[in-house]
């Protein structure tokens, strides 16, 4: 095989290898970092509702009929897509027994969560305390922290799709180049 092509395979070889690990570490790192954005959102948006459970608890003095805000949806628009979501999506009351009182998963409503290990490592890592007079009558704690919203599935799949093209851009300059370096 003559010299030319040698130096021309290994220069398109070394593009793609380039472009590939290119690609692959702009999608990782923009996806992991997306993730801890998404995490520290989701704890804000759960401490964000303590007052509202607060006031709940003062009102009412226990969490009975709570269950009936966690029915309530609210349908949101992005763009031309319109998606229903519970108004308090993805995220769980337990009370000072580790009973749900609330949450967006119904079917969950009254368990105990006392021997739940993800739940229990949820409270304790996520959790934020419901406190009433000095009193701890729930912890709020958000679900579902891998699942993505329409809106932030197509952010990731904009990313990437940028990416991609960037990447054919410079696949195909270093095709042009190598051919013409070797010419």
């Amino acid at each position: 095989m003559p010299f030319r092509w040698k130096l021309t395979a290994a220069l398109l070889v070394t593009a793609v290898l380039a472009v590939g690990a290119t690609y692959w570490l702009t999608t990782s790192g923009v996806t992991e970092r997306f993730d801890s954005f998404r995490v520290e959102q989701r704890s804000a948006e759960v401490e964000s509702l303590v007052p509202f459970f607060v006031g709940y608890w003062k009102d009412k003095g226990s969490w009975e009929g709570l269950d009936l805000y966690f029915r309530l949806v609210t349908y949101v628009r992005r763009g031309p897509d319109v998606f229903q979501r519970p108004v308090l999506d993805r995220i769980m009351v337990i009370d000072s027994d580790f009973q749900v009182v609330g949450c967006s998963q119904l079917d969950l409503l009254g368990q105990c969560m006392k021997d739940n290990a993800e739940i229990r490592g949820l409270m304790s890592e996520y959790g934020v305390p419901v406190v009433v007079n000095g009193n701890k009558v729930a912890t709020v704690i958000p679900l579902k922290l891998a699942y993505l919203t329409p809106l932030e599935a197509n952010f990731l799949d904009s990313v990437r799709g940028a990416a991609f093209v960037a990447g054919a851009v410079a696949l195909l300059a270093a095709s042009v180049l190598a051919v013409d370096l070797v010419a």
